[in-house]
């Protein structure tokens, strides 16, 4: 996701920040580049989407991940930053901040009535709900 925590946005030019935000818009790329933040193997994308995957996340990458989300809500439409809001939710979730990601959650639209262990996913196309196994920080 760019060169290390504290540079993320450095090679993102306004065009890049506009494809990439555009991205984030198709379920299909939203999907992989949500957990590509994670792991690049493609045999756990499953385990990632739903909050099981064995391993940790490279922080540095987490956080620059979240920078660059920032960023690409700046060239994207209010009414099309869902996607985003989304990440940058699963990411604060992710670091252990669970009431944090709930009201991005909320900002995004996608909290389910169930309360916030558990969320309706804008990256499924059915909107299942997805129960939460806990965050992944140490």
């Amino acid at each position: 996701m760019g060169p290390g925590a504290g540079e993320p946005c450095k090679f993102l030019t306004a065009r890049t920040a506009q494809e990439l935000a555009g991205a984030f818009q198709h379920p299909t790329a939203r999907d992989c580049l949500m957990t590509d933040v994670i792991t690049s193997a493609p045999d756990q994308f499953t385990s990632v989407m739903l909050g099981v995957f064995p391993g940790r996340p490279g922080w540095a990458r987490v956080d620059t991940a979240q920078e660059v989300a920032f960023e690409l809500m700046k060239a994207t439409p209010e009414g099309q930053r869902a996607p985003m809001l989304c990440l940058i939710g699963w990411l604060e979730w992710l670091k252990g901040k669970s009431s944090f990601a709930a009201r991005i959650f909320k900002l995004a639209g996608v909290l389910s009535a169930a309360g916030p262990s558990v969320f309706r996913s804008l990256w499924a196309s059915e909107c299942v709900q997805i129960s939460f196994y806990g965050p992944l920080r140490d």
